[in-house]
């Protein structure tokens, strides 16, 4: 980790922390770091890791937040310098998050002027509360993105197999805050969820979700899937891997109806505003419309089969004073339910079954 030390402004000033670290580069590895100084007392440093992310080191003893997001975001330990020396901090990681470089400009600026300099604690109490509203947003943005990348990956496969039937799968695509399900392939219904994690982890936003039954139109809901994604976000300088940008240009080109593709366009249009996603703008102005990811595995999960799992509304009828519309919970899905059966496990093979199954592909 090495030392840099600028010259100091008298008072702590957002533009010149912005400047200061939208100039720091990337760690050459995981184990090196190039340390600047936002104060002139070396009370707080910044730095950024091997995959582009901003750390904020608080030199001291281990501070203990009281919010959970911040408290995940935080880690202490003794760290050594290029020099040798030891280093005693709280290192905060700031997510891969669009802008991130002005909110932690602005995140560096609050605790400086909360006195980082004579309170340590202190300071970080009163600055921890913008920390976790940041954090959080960065989230709810990553997951948004994330969502979307999943749904224009199977909107992709499915038109790579039945080209013919583009005005109908994109009819089928029924994207996020538009209806119940993703995707609803005449009696087939798709919900579509990507993650970051290692395993299939997904948040469940109410039972209609896992229950077979509830089509966005007239046709009796007969299959209900779950096409599950593992995302890898990549870092800047990366060219392999994909982009939402790639995904929209792919799929647009596989569209040769004029009026289809204006559908498409429309409903890619309305996506951020209707998602509650990050600002109201179309997604095709978000900075991380270009970003690069890779896709570590796809599944497609039949959720009818009865060795998933998972509640019912049958469940929890007798709970008569809940609100069962307003449940929320994480799953967690094996690799294998049943053998090589469920779930189908590569993202050509869960298209061609999906359109099968919707009856626009032989069996």
């Amino acid at each position: 980790m090495a030392e840099s030390l600028e010259d100091f402004p008298l008072e702590p000033a957002y533009e010149w922390l912005r400047e200061e670290i939208v100039g720091l580069r990337s760690a050459s590895g995981a184990d090196a770091r190039t340390l600047s100084w936002a104060d002139e007392r070396r009370e707080l440093g910044i730095a950024r890791d091997e995959r582009g992310r901003l750390e904020l080191f608080l030199v001291g003893a281990r501070l203990n937040p009281a919010n959970p997001v911040v408290k995940e975001a935080l880690a202490h330990d003794v760290w050594t310098t290029r020099g040798g020396d030891s280093l005693e901090a709280s290192r905060l990681l700031m997510p891969a998050a669009p802008h991130f470089d002005q909110v932690a400009a602005f995140i560096c600026a609050e605790l400086l002027n909360n006195g980082m300099d004579s309170d340590r604690e202190g300071a970080f109490a009163r600055t921890e509360a913008i920390i976790a509203l940041a954090l959080q947003k960065a989230r709810l943005g990553s997951e948004f993105l994330i969502g979307l990348a999943g749904e224009l990956l199977l909107l992709r496969a499915l038109l790579a197999h039945a080209p013919a039937a583009a005005e109908f799968i994109i009819d089928a695509w029924k994207g996020a805050g538009r209806s119940s399900r993703d995707f609803q392939l005449a009696n087939v219904g798709v919900e579509v969820k990507a993650t970051t994690h290692s395993d299939a982890v997904h948040h469940i936003q109410g039972l209609h979700q896992i229950e077979c039954g509830t089509p966005v139109d007239d046709h009796p809901e007969t299959d209900l899937y779950l096409m599950s994604f593992g995302i890898s976000w990549l870092d800047a300088h990366e060219s392999y891997g994909t982009s939402l940008r790639d995904l929209v240009e792919a799929i647009r080109g596989r569209i040769g109806d004029p009026e289809t593709r204006s559908v498409f366009d429309r409903a890619l249009e309305a996506y951020g505003a209707g998602s509650g996603g990050p600002g109201s703008a179309p997604i095709t102005e978000s900075s991380h419309f270009a970003d690069r990811f890779d896709v570590r595995f796809a599944r497609l999960y039949d959720l009818t089969d009865p060795l998933i799992k998972l509640p019912t509304r049958d469940d929890l009828s007798g709970f008569e004073h809940m609100q069962l519309d307003s449940l929320s919970f994480r799953i967690q899905l094996p690799e294998r339910v049943n053998g090589d059966l469920n779930p189908i496990r590569t993202l050509p093979d869960s298209a061609s079954h999906l359109l099968a199954r919707a009856g626009l592909l032989a069996r």
